[in-house]
């Protein structure tokens, strides 16, 4: 293979089946040699693999995607991203972590994370930019915030009400910056 080691997204052409054999990570589309996962080309002979990188992830600044708070450190929350939405369709699980300052969770004022979220809300976020090797997400948007929350006292999954949440088992109110979509009736678990 001639072609130099680069780095390659899911869905870019890297050769023809004329020129070369799909190898791993890389899939083939009527001819065209596709990756199949981010990583780096590389190959022998006449045969293309990418070799994935675990930690690169495919965000690209305004992409969607849906995570769950795993720890809130003042001023910023770190969230586990475990998918990505692509026009209304969830891609498979990524395990990023990303960042959400508390500047970024709505407009206006906010004085702790913890005011809005909570450990393990799972939430909906937009990639708004990648300083210092991190993903930084936002939660300023309508559609974007709490997707569905978790009572702080008991665990269960919150209702919306109309004076904000409530938990349907220890009766507990708490408020979160809800997404414009939350789970309106009550969810059960399976």
């Amino acid at each position: 293979m001639s072609e130099s080691k680069r780095f390659v997204r899911p869905g870019e052409e890297v050769g023809t089946e004329e020129e070369f054999e799909a190898g791993t990570g890389t899939l083939n589309e009527d001819g065209r040699i596709l990756a199949s996962i981010p990583g780096t080309l590389g190959g022998q002979e006449r045969r293309l693999d990418v070799i994935g990188h675990p930690a690169l992830t495919p965000f690209a600044k305004g992409t969607w995607v849906v995570g769950r708070i795993e720890n809130i450190a003042e001023p910023v929350a770190l969230a586990v991203v475990g998918a990505e939405e692509l026009a209304g369709q969830r891609a498979p699980k990524s395990s990023a972590y990303v960042v959400l300052h508390a500047s970024y969770i709505k407009r206006g004022y906010v004085k702790k994370v913890r005011d809005e979220y909570r450990i393990g809300d799972i939430i909906r976020a937009r990639i708004v930019e990648l300083k210092n090797g991190e993903f930084h997400i936002s939660t300023d948007d309508p559609h974007a915030g709490c997707l569905i929350a978790f009572c702080p006292a008991c665990r269960e999954p919150m209702e919306k009400r109309p004076a904000g949440l409530q938990c349907p088992a220890c009766e507990r109110r708490d408020n979160r910056k809800l997404a414009d979509d939350y789970k309106v009736v009550p969810l059960t678990r399976e």
